[in-house]
């Protein structure tokens, strides 16, 4: 930033914050130590400059992929693609789906996310019964992600790209006699490089359950095949409704997917988010809330978003609208235990929880009272104990001075600062 001739920084160039969290202290920041002024300094929440985010993005995801000269994909053409994954890839799938668990269909899970925020109650209560939407298990994401792998080169060829996905979503149609949005003709209206991949994991037919969609010379074009047939089609440009059948339970994996500027790892290519969830707001953004544990619900700090302990039960609930079991899993950089004692009341199941909302290569920093007593100090003990935590340091001015708007050195505190590593 210093390097620059202080007439460019002035009049030509531009910085974008991607983050949805901290936008003012990383202005000011900018501003006190650089030749730039906060007018030329945007941010990632107005929806112009989201939608060209997407755009620019996207085009230079194009230009960075070796094959992106090669001759014209079918897809480019039609904006659609069919093709399958083994019976067997479908049936492992099927097994690995958990029917006692599903999603609550909530509007309260999608912050960070572009999202269907408008749905009217009675939509919900109609989807509610007729759609399922099940949740992840170890053996279930094992099986999705052997999934995507087998098809990435595919669907990179279509797309002249590499990808990764922006949500996962294992959905189960019933016969229930009410409708539901997307079984009549429709556009999805999400931006344009946004597209989704529907693996039929039951075989698709008008009988079991399908998938129309209108092609560019305005026929009707109906899925149907074995078990393992997926379209890729770009949802917002291609009309298309689902068809739920007159037999049996119809299952269903929706992958909404985005280009990327290199193969993705398997947690950019495997997430599993709420119903509503649709895809990130920006390609830019990284997962920049902070997230506080703390006994304190009305203390709020700037950039960060509150768990505190219920009155009633040993749980924990978000401050404001939100709860833990609603926060998307590895979205959080940076996850503050203010109070051990806390986390050891509620439990190792919520210890758990806390630590999967923590994204890989995250920071987590543990805080106690010495006074608290013995349950704090094994607590810190269960945190050194996780494989996944790889200690940094425990010196409490250091990790202040990193992390100033925590106010760490303001009791005496033991302070321990550990960072998650992918295994």
């Amino acid at each position: 930033m210093n390097s620059l001739d202080e007439n460019t920084t002035a009049t030509n160039a531009k910085i974008v914050i991607a983050s949805l969290g901290f936008i003012e202290e990383i202005t000011n920041k900018i501003v006190n130590n650089s030749h730039f002024s906060a007018s030329n300094i945007l941010d990632l929440r107005g929806s112009d400059t989201l939608e060209r985010s997407w755009n620019e993005y996207s085009d230079l995801c194009s230009a960075a992929y070796s094959n992106h000269t090669k001759p014209e994909s079918d897809f480019a053409k039609t904006k659609f693609y069919v093709s399958s994954i083994t019976a067997e890839q479908s049936k492992q799938i099927i097994d690995a789906i958990d029917q006692r668990f599903n999603y609550d269909i909530d509007q309260r899970s999608t912050f960070g996310y572009v999202s269907n925020k408008n749905i009217s109650s009675d939509e919900v209560k109609n989807t509610i019964k007729s759609v399922s939407y099940r949740k992840e298990n170890s053996a279930l994401e094992a099986r999705v992600l052997d999934a995507l792998k087998s098809v990435y080169s595919e669907v990179s060829q279509q797309l002249k790209s590499h990808w990764q996905t922006e949500s996962v979503k294992v959905k189960q149609f019933n016969l229930s006699e009410e409708l539901v949005g997307s079984e009549v003709f429709h556009l999805d209206g999400y931006n344009e490089n946004i597209y989704k991949i529907l693996f039929y994991l039951t075989p698709p037919s008008m009988t079991t359950g399908t998938t129309q969609f209108i092609d560019p010379a305005g026929e009707i074009n109906t899925i149907e095949g074995e078990a393992g047939t997926f379209l890729l089609f770009n949802n917002s440009l291609v009309t298309h409704r689902g068809v739920r059948g007159s037999c049996g339970t119809r299952t269903l994996l929706e992958v909404t997917i985005s280009k990327s500027m290199s193969p993705p790892t398997d947690n950019a290519l495997l997430r599993f988010t709420a119903p509503l969830c649709h895809y990130r707001s920006s390609p830019w953004l990284r997962s920049a809330y902070g997230l506080i544990i703390s006994q304190h619900r009305d203390s709020l700090t700037p950039g960060f978003i509150t768990l505190a302990n219920t009155e009633t039960e040993h749980s924990l609930s978000l401050h404001g609208e939100y709860m833990l079991e609603r926060l998307p899993k590895k979205t959080f950089d940076l996850i503050y235990i203010e109070d051990a004692e806390l986390l050891y009341q509620a439990g190792q199941d919520i210890l758990n929880a806390v630590l999967s909302c923590l994204s890989n290569g995250g920071d987590l920093i543990a805080k106690y009272i010495p006074q608290s007593g013995q349950r704090s100090e094994n607590l810190i003990t269960l945190l050194f104990a996780v494989k996944t935590l790889q200690h940094v340091s425990s010196d409490l001015h250091l990790i202040d001075e990193t992390f100033p708007e925590l106010q760490l050195n303001k009791d005496n505190a033991h302070v321990y600062l550990l960072k998650k590593v992918e295994q």
